[in-house]
């Protein structure tokens, strides 16, 4: 099984999905759920990989959760696509440190 089907499979549409960014450029993502007597969470790390050696300031995601994008020191947006766990675009150019992005 590939990595794709693996974080498909951990990823449950009954669940709430976290995603978080440190200052040391590492990524990860959390399944969030209910334990069935609903009294409490539980966290389920899905992914964590570190991406950069620069801090990442800001993280947000698509809509559908297909894809990630952060910033940060860098000075650089990076795309992620979260099904295939790979980076699919770079956005350079950038004269300061990225500390907000949003998809539209």
């Amino acid at each position: 099984m590939n990595k794709s089907n693996q974080l498909n499979e951990l990823i449950k549409p009954s669940c709430i999905q976290i995603a978080a960014c440190s200052y040391e450029g590492s990524l990860f993502g959390w399944n969030i759920e209910e334990n069935e007597s609903h009294d409490s969470l539980q966290a389920n790390l899905i992914y964590g990989f570190n991406e950069t050696t620069w801090s990442i300031k800001t993280i947000t995601s698509s809509d559908n959760g297909k894809y990630i994008a952060f910033g940060g020191m860098e000075e650089k947006v990076k795309v992620y696509n979260m099904n295939e766990k790979r980076n699919v675009a770079e956005l350079a150019k950038h004269t300061g440190a990225i500390t907000c992005i949003q998809f539209y």
